[in-house]
């Protein structure tokens, strides 16, 4: 495995999908409304359920050298 591999991190996969529904083509004036949008987000993860459960999975597959 390569030193650092955000794909295969699940987290780094949760952060990038906030991201996407946090950031994207939007201006927080205040810091305070962005700390908002992204507690919000998180108290309505059960709405994503079905977007974050093909992100959560785990794709691997074992390749055999020889």
């Amino acid at each position: 495995l390569p030193a650092y591999a955000p794909n295969l991190n699940l987290i780094e996969r949760l952060w990038k999908f906030m991201k996407k529904h946090i950031k994207r083509n939007r201006f927080y004036a205040t810091f305070e409304q962005f700390v908002t949008a992204i507690q919000s987000f998180f108290a309505s993860l059960s709405e994503y359920a079905d977007a974050l459960a093909t992100l959560m999975v785990e794709n691997f597959e074992i390749l055999t050298c020889g």
